[in-house]
């Protein structure tokens, strides 16, 4: 009687272990399976932050063009206007119409700034 008592004790730990058992081959499955999705989600945010430092410098570049291009225009600019006084101011020298000289001047300027913002 004693023998078939711990038999049964005996089977009762072994569907406890086989349960247990069990229950870790499906959490070692479950956590393969994040592991292999999270690896996938790596290597696309990897490939994505490539793609992004390239577009970056490709940007940057654009930028720089961009820059050079404006330093360009600025300087054409402010020599077309000061070809453009030269005249004005040898043509207007006379005291009498100095005030005609600083308004347009002045509204040129202003014209100037206004295309520089």
């Amino acid at each position: 009687m004693y023998i078939q008592v711990e038999c049964i004790e005996i089977l009762c730990q072994v569907r406890d272990l086989e349960a247990e058992l069990d229950l870790e081959q499906r959490r070692s499955r479950d956590s393969a399976a994040e592991n292999k999705k999270l690896q996938k989600q790596l290597a696309d945010l990897r490939m994505q932050a490539e793609d992004d430092h390239r577009t970056v410098a490709e940007l940057n570049d654009q930028v720089t063009t961009l820059q050079m291009k404006i330093v360009t225009m600025k300087r054409q600019l402010d020599e077309n206007v000061r070809s453009q006084h030269s005249p004005l101011t040898t043509y207007i020298r006379t005291p009498q119409y100095s005030h005609v000289r600083r308004s347009v001047i002045g509204l040129e300027a202003r014209s100037v700034s206004s295309w520089l913002c």
